[in-house]
């Protein structure tokens, strides 16, 4: 069995189809698979969990369109797996040169055995690179906003990870305008050694950028929030599976950013709740358990999440 082929059934093994409907996705994607180059290069498949249980379902090209816009991805929610069996056996591929549509990603059902875990659990962990020695640690200053960083020297590239009192005391490192997390920090506690920032600098430029906060409230709510650049644009599309969820919806803050939010209850008795959206090369996530959904929106409603919209293609 090819990797090709073994990527394919792995993935779809993950969203538990039928012996049948499997061998049917399969038989027509080898199909599409035989014999296809882009401009003398092989396609290559491309495939990313999307939150706790998203599978990305897409044959991607070796270049994006090179035209600065701001654009988002769009999620759209299935009820049944028809639906995402149809999805699966049309999913294009992006072109050299070509207006072609995006990567399709597809993502799974609730699992109810699923519960919320602090990130803060794993900062330690994280903070060492996972047994790496740092070439240098440097203190942060007033200004800097953060507190500490490492420098991590990985091959062909660099990794700089910091630390920070808050998710604000990241914005010195924003290459475009950040979003807005002052109500969030003054309407829920930041989590102590919770609050993290990433970049990876390759031949000199900022390849990847992330950084994650988590917070606490009233009533056992907890969630952390998310931002991602990455080196490559995400998923145009997203198709959503409802199985499982107690509740889904498109929610547009005032400044026009489309978010998908799903929610459930898990076996504990607690409710979790996922919030995202994709634009681009850029990605945001909130996530979390024991939170209202007037309480989501109104977070999502601060942080200026248009700002995100923006970004530098490739």
């Amino acid at each position: 069995m090819g990797r090709f082929e073994q990527d394919y059934r792995e993935t779809l093994d993950g969203l538990a189809f039928s012996g049948a409907g499997k061998e049917r996705i399969m038989k027509n994607l080898m199909k599409q698979q035989e014999g296809r180059t882009v401009k003398g290069k092989r396609f290559r498949v491309v495939r990313a969990v999307i939150l706790a249980a998203a599978v990305c379902l897409a044959l991607a090209g070796t270049a994006f369109a090179a035209t600065a816009a701001v654009r988002q991805g769009r999620t759209y929610f299935l009820n049944s797996r028809d639906e995402v069996l149809d999805i699966i056996e049309s999913a294009q591929v992006i072109d050299d040169g070509k207006d072609a549509p995006g990567a399709v990603a597809v993502g799974g059902g609730f699992n109810k055995d699923y519960e919320y875990k602090s990130t803060a659990d794993d900062t330690e962990e994280w903070w060492d690179a996972y047994g790496l020695t740092p070439l240098e640690e440097t203190v942060g200053t007033e200004e800097d906003g953060w507190a500490r960083m490492r420098k991590f020297q990985r091959e062909g590239f660099l990794e700089l990870r910091y630390l920070a009192e808050t998710l604000s005391g990241f914005n010195s490192l924003w290459a475009s305008t950040p979003w807005d997390t002052t109500w969030l920090e003054e309407h829920y506690s930041s989590v102590s050694n919770g609050q993290t920032g990433y970049m990876k600098i390759k031949s000199g430029e900022t390849a990847e950028f992330s950084l994650c906060g988590e917070f606490q409230g009233e009533d056992g709510a907890a969630f952390t929030v998310q931002f991602s650049k990455g080196d490559r644009p995400y998923a145009d599309s997203v198709y959503q599976m409802t199985t499982g969820y107690d509740y889904t919806e498109t929610y547009q803050t005032p400044d026009g950013v489309e978010v998908s939010i799903k929610m459930g209850t898990a076996n504990s008795g607690k409710t979790v709740f996922w919030a995202d959206f994709t634009a681009g090369y850029n990605s945001f996530g909130m996530w979390g358990t024991e939170l209202e959904l007037d309480d989501i929106h109104d977070i999502l409603d601060s942080l200026n999440l248009s700002a995100l919209l923006e970004y530098e293609p490739k």
